[in-house]
């Protein structure tokens, strides 16, 4: 994924989860460089890492749109890379 794809998805991910209580996330790795240009914008990664859910209870909630988002966007389901 480069960063077009990723923002996309976090795009899509956003709208999947709806008006609930915010969620934060704490994404690291070559996503978070890539989006926040300490990467090259067209540089790939092949998932996005999470290591922090701002609301205890959040996180298989993010999951399980994470894996609806990704398989809308074609690509395999999640849970580690």
């Amino acid at each position: 994924m480069d960063a077009s794809i990723i923002q996309r998805a976090f795009e899509a991910l956003g709208d999947r989860l709806g008006t609930r209580e915010p969620i934060e996330v704490l994404l690291v790795g070559g996503a978070a460089g890539m989006l926040t240009g300490v990467l090259s914008a067209s540089r790939t990664t092949v998932d996005c890492e999470v290591m922090v859910y701002v609301r205890d209870d959040a996180m298989g909630t993010v999951e399980l749109a994470a894996d609806a988002v990704s398989e809308g966007l074609g690509r395999a389901k999640g849970g580690g890379g």
